[in-house]
């Protein structure tokens, strides 16, 4: 069974990942708009309905970033979770996506919104494999706001 110090280092990665790709990337051409600038991700991932694991994370977002589309963000979230997107829908400031893993992670299912320039949401179930073949559900829940200049 995998231990909770190594759910908790994955978690880490994906909230790194929240905290750099993530503030990337509203329709597959639109652009999300965020406000370039430092960045705070409050990440919550409760393992099998339990275990809690909360984080905060900060990053620099750079123009480019700012100006992705979220639908080409929830490809390079899935991508850096060594998942591939199979479904995916953008509605407005939404994209919501399934996803099918071959690393820490079976499969998922996110939805992520923009809120305003300066924050957006992103939330899912994930399903996380046990050596015994059995899968853990795994909620995530991201909070992300603009917090002013990059720092350096």
């Amino acid at each position: 069974m995998k231990t909770i110090l190594m759910m908790t280092l994955h978690a880490g990665a994906l909230s790194a990942l929240v905290a750099t790709a993530g503030f990337a990337q509203a329709a597959e051409s639109q652009s999300a708009n965020l406000r370039p600038g430092q960045w705070s991700a409050d990440m919550v991932m409760r393992f099998g309905g339990s275990q809690d694991f909360n984080e905060t994370y900060q990053s620099c977002m750079g123009p480019r970033e700012a100006t992705m589309s979220l639908a080409n963000m929830g490809r390079e979230f899935a991508g850096a979770s060594d998942c591939e997107i199979q479904t995916s829908q953008t509605v407005g400031n939404q994209v919501s996506f399934t996803m099918t893993c071959t690393g820490d992670f079976h499969s998922g299912s996110i939805v992520m919104n923009r809120l305003s320039d300066e924050a957006f949401t992103m939330n899912g179930d994930l399903k996380m494999p046990l050596e015994n073949g059995q899968l853990l559900d795994v909620n995530m829940s991201v909070s992300a706001q603009y917090v002013g200049a990059c720092r350096e």
